[in-house]
């Protein structure tokens, strides 16, 4: 584990501030608090924040992941693709922990639901 530093501290910050948040949008808010973070450092502590299980990276099918607080309570997400709103949906279980054929132990699962949002339904007229 590696020691905190107000680098690590502020994007973490952020990340939990913003809930769900692209790379772009973290190094946004981050330089704005504090304009003397580089982007290289910003990356840097991205990547020691998911590896001491701080933060989760959720890949989309879209050019970004999408980053937030790894101590939320597992579950998986919605992005609507016309205005990529991302609402999270409650799972009924955290943990799925299971064997699968091969031996491997799962722990846990994140599924990306994609569709049309309520409000994005309704500008169309439906």
């Amino acid at each position: 584990m590696q020691r905190n530093t107000l680098q690590r501290n502020l994007i973490l910050e952020v990340i939990k501030d913003l809930k769900h948040s692209t790379l772009q949008d973290i190094i946004d808010h981050v330089k704005f608090k504090s304009n003397n973070i580089s982007v290289a450092t910003i990356y840097r502590n991205l990547e020691v924040l998911e590896d001491e299980g701080l933060i989760r990276k959720i890949p989309t099918k879209f050019k970004a992941s999408i980053y937030e607080d790894a101590k939320l309570k597992n579950h998986d997400h919605f992005i609507c693709e016309e205005c990529f709103k991302i609402k999270d949906l409650v799972k009924d279980n955290d943990k799925i922990n299971y064997l699968n054929q091969d031996g491997d132990l799962y722990l846990s699962e994140i599924k990306v639901y994609y569709g049309v949002c309520k409000d994005c339904l309704k500008h169309r007229g439906c």
